[in-house]
């Protein structure tokens, strides 16, 4: 018999539904895969992805926002890196789906 579940608090699941939204974008769910591997700065990123640092620049904001990366200075470069676990849960979902 299936054991019953605790309710998901609101909070939590609003939480969650942002970030989902968020990463309903193939660019970003490939910056945080790439993320996942090792800090990078902006025109790293871009270059893998094939988008403009301008367009990258713009996405990290967003996800900076709702903490699911974060920056650090380095010298005079700028290095973006995932911090939220649910982003990082999800990037490892869909490997698993995948059998990768």
């Amino acid at each position: 018999m299936p054991r019953k579940a605790r309710p998901i608090p609101m909070e939590t699941l609003e939480e969650i539904a942002g970030i989902i939204r968020l990463l309903g974008h193939p660019h970003r769910l490939k910056m945080i895969e790439l993320l996942m591997q090792k800090s990078l700065p902006v025109g790293e990123l871009a270059e893998k992805i094939g988008l403009q640092p301008a367009a990258v620049s713009q996405h990290l904001s967003q996800m900076k926002a709702l903490g699911i990366v974060t920056s650090r200075r380095d010298g005079r470069t700028v290095l973006y890196e995932v911090i939220h676990p649910s982003a990082i849960r999800m990037i490892e979902c869909i490997r698993t789906e995948l059998g990768t």
